[in-house]
């Protein structure tokens, strides 16, 4: 019984090494997204409004993806103190709009230079403008990753967006109920 029991200062410990894990993938994802915005003006991956030393990021969930950003932007911060990292909310759906909307009109100006965004739509945006991500392959470790999270996100081949979060699933059932009609 008390083989399953961890003290507080290893549950402690545990986590630490949890949020060190987290804030250096998060800080990855900046460092990659900011280093591959490129300077030709016209890749919606460049963002078409981007300063000197400033990015933007769209992200939506203030609880979990904004404040997660906010994290990363922390950490990176410490190492980039010149880059100013401008975190937008929106609505997911309006995330959806506003991509759509700029990246039809052939131009990347208003876009920003990282957008979160489900993985499950990644694959539209990249079918549908196949041209106006950065590809990241050169700057990933595609084996740092489950294959069921980049697979979404890379498009011929290539790896256009980092996974940063996993969601979980739980089948919960009444035994009880399934006793009474026939199962065991």
């Amino acid at each position: 019984e008390n083989a399953n029991k961890f003290t507080h200062k290893e549950v402690e410990g545990e986590l630490n090494d949890l949020k060190k894990m987290w804030v250096l993938m998060l800080a990855t994802v900046l460092l990659l997204s900011a280093c591959s915005s490129g300077g030709d003006g016209g890749s919606a991956a460049g963002g078409g409004d981007e300063k000197a030393n400033e990015i933007t990021i769209w992200a939506w969930d203030k609880a979990f993806n904004v404040a997660a950003m906010e994290t990363a932007k922390e950490a990176y911060a410490k190492e980039n103190p010149d880059l100013k990292v401008n975190i937008i909310e929106y609505a997911q759906a309006d995330i959806i709009q506003k991509l759509n909307t700029g990246l039809n009109s052939g131009t990347s100006s208003g876009l920003p230079n990282i957008v979160l965004i489900e993985d499950y739509r990644a694959q539209s945006f990249l079918n549908a403008y196949p041209d106006a991500f950065k590809d990241l392959s050169s700057n990933i470790t595609a084996s740092d990753f489950a294959d069921y999270k980049l697979g979404p996100t890379a498009f011929d081949g290539k790896q256009y967006g980092v996974p940063f979060d996993s969601g979980v699933a739980g089948l919960y059932y009444r035994t009880d109920l399934l006793e009474q009609a026939g199962y065991q």
